[in-house]
């Protein structure tokens, strides 16, 4: 099976080793895990409301296969003994990433004391400004 590659790399340019930088919108593209959010937003659907400790294992599950998926895809070349570790900062910053889209949507997050909406929004914009910024890939 083959997916699309979710690994940033700085590339090695010219004889002097300079480094030159993943794109900012490659990097935002990749850590933003639209896969695993479209599919909880359709698990989420479809359980019945009022059932908290179904979306809680709901949430779980996706955050589990955001996990899988996103080692998976940020490994390097899957080509026998060469291969590169995943990245596990960019799985890290993916699972931040789905927190805060999952607190941004209420979901179960919604029946918590402190959950605010506004909070959220702000969040996902502020995270997904910032974040391709720091993070740049190995």
């Amino acid at each position: 099976m083959s997916i699309a590659s979710l690994r940033i790399n700085k590339q090695k340019m010219g004889v002097a080793g300079n480094t030159e930088e993943s794109p900012y919108y490659e990097r935002l593209v990749k850590l933003i895990p639209g896969e695993i959010i479209s599919i909880y937003v359709t698990g989420q659907g479809v359980i019945p409301k009022n059932n908290n400790t179904a979306l809680w294992a709901w949430s779980a599950a996706c955050l589990v296969m955001l996990v899988v998926l996103r080692a998976y895809g940020t490994r390097g070349d899957t080509g026998g003994a060469s291969s590169t570790p995943p990245q596990w900062s960019a799985v890290f910053i993916s699972a931040v990433s789905f927190i805060i889209w999952l607190y941004t949507l209420g979901g179960v997050f919604a029946s918590l004391s402190f959950y605010q909406a506004w909070v959220g929004s702000l969040l996902v914009i502020t995270w997904t400004f910032i974040i391709p910024f720091v993070y740049k890939g190995d």
